[in-house]
Parts: C-alpha cells; structure tokens; sequence
C-alpha cells in the first residue's frame, strides 16, 4: 500500500484571514490596557488619599461648584514646596474642618504685599495659576457668574486688596498697636498658634508696607480665589503639622480615575 507525504502546511495548518489577525491583536491591546488601567487605579487607592472640595475658595483653579464637587486625590508625608495645593486639617483649632490651599511661602521666607504682587524674599511671587485662571475667566461668562464676580479683573484685584488689608491688619495690631491686640486674643490667629508673631514682623520704610518672616515650622498659604477665601491672610501661618498631605491631581466631577490614569498612561508614550 502507497502512503502519502504528509505536509503540515496543506493539511495540518488552519489559515486564519486578516480581519481576524487583526481583531485579535485588537483586543489584546484592549485587554492589556484595561489591565494597566485596573492596576494603576489599585495602586492609587493604596497610595493616594482622596477628599471632595467643596465652596469657592480655590475657584476657579479648582471649580469644586462650577462641576459640581471635584475630588483632590493627595499624598501624605511628602515634601511641601511653594505652589503646592495641600489640604489642611485644622486639628489645632479644634475645628472638624478640612480645607484645600496653595502654600505660598516656607519657614525663613519673607513675604510682602506690594504694589499689586506678593513679594517672597524681595522678588515677585511668579503665579502662572492665577493668569490661566484670568484668561478662564477672561472667556467663561458662566464661570464668572458662578463665582460672583462682575469680571476678571474684578476677581483678581478684589482677591488681592482683601488679602493684603487682612495681612497687614493684624501686621500693624502687632507690631504698633498694643491697645488693640487683646481684640485679637479670641481670633484663630492667637487661639491656634502658639507663636510671638511681633518678633517676626517689620515694617519696610522703603516699600512702605509690612513684612512678615515665616517662623520656623509654619507655612503661609492662600486660596487662589482670595476674595472669599479663609486663609493665612486672616489666621496667619499655619504649623506644618497641620498639613494632611499635598494633592497630586483633581478629578473633575464628570471624570473618573480611569480616565485620569488613561491619560497619564497615553502621554508617557507621546
């Protein structure tokens, strides 16, 4: 009896047509996407801690109203530098409060407010955030009617005024007015802080405006949207130890983490 060759390619080999190659390197990509998206989304659940913001104090860098609560996904026990959005918890105010602020001056530094800019160690504080949220509101008529104000230049200067006229407020019952200073005695600013501000403070003859010297474990910090925001503008420095942790990224209310984590993932392959 005869026996044929066998040839694996004409009769052992199934031949699979393009479109199929393709969808199956398709949802391969799909499938290990999503897996690096779950891991990472694991990850930041066990590196990262989250709050809601709520109220209008970082408006419009942050439009906790405007979108309805976003979230602020931080991480504890990291190194706070200037320009830094942390939240804080004042513990030692004895407040069941947290809040979410922008650091902007450390222990040692000197800050100023003068003809328009805050000063940091005699140099003008550079505030890229606060321009890209001038132009937002600059070409957002539903963001400035959100925030309550007539218009950008309006956010800007009032945000400002109010926080210079609070600083230098109590800058000038400290250093000068020994009579007053017991009307501060029942504030946040003495009751939270266990500090002789007058020690810090000076007046500049030459820039005719107060100067306050960060003492050493506190940090100033600001909302960006100044006119309505409780801050260091009003309660002076804030300890270091209450500080919770410095935000790594916001989710926007109509975003998720997945889509955060998909477009860092995207972007280290630009």
């Amino acid at each position: 009896m005869s026996m044929k060759n066998y040839n694996p390619k004409e009769n052992g080999n199934i031949k699979q047509k393009p479109q199929d190659l393709l969808m199956n390197y398709v949802l391969t990509i799909i499938l290990v996407f999503c897996l690096i998206l779950s891991s990472f989304a694991y990850a930041s659940s066990q590196i990262f801690s989250s709050a809601v913001v709520e109220g209008l104090s970082m408006f419009p860098t942050i439009n906790s109203k405007y979108n309805k609560g976003d979230i602020a996904y931080y991480k504890k026990n990291s190194t706070i530098n200037r320009g830094d959005i942390i939240i804080i918890n004042y513990k030692e105010a004895q407040k069941n409060i947290d809040a979410i602020k922008r650091v902007i001056a450390l222990e040692g530094d000197t800050i100023c407010y003068y003809n328009g800019k805050i000063l940091i160690n005699g140099s003008p504080l550079a505030e890229s955030y606060l321009d890209e949220d001038y132009k937002l509101l600059g070409s957002d008529q539903n963001a400035l009617k959100i925030g309550g104000f007539v218009s950008a230049v309006d956010w800007k200067t009032e945000g400002f005024n109010k926080s210079k006229d609070s600083f230098e407020n109590w800058c000038r019952i400290l250093l000068n007015d020994e009579e007053n200073k017991s009307s501060l005695a029942h504030t946040d600013f003495f009751t939270n802080y266990k500090t002789k501000y007058s020690n810090c403070i000076k007046y500049s003859t030459t820039l005719q405006a107060y100067m306050l010297t960060i003492p050493k474990g506190f940090v100033y910090f600001l909302g960006d949207n100044r006119k309505v925001s409780n801050d260091s503008s009003i309660i002076g420095p804030l300890p270091t130890t209450e500080i919770d942790g410095k935000v790594s990224f916001i989710v926007q209310n109509d975003a998720t983490t997945f889509n955060v984590f998909g477009k860092k993932i995207i972007n280290m392959f630009k």
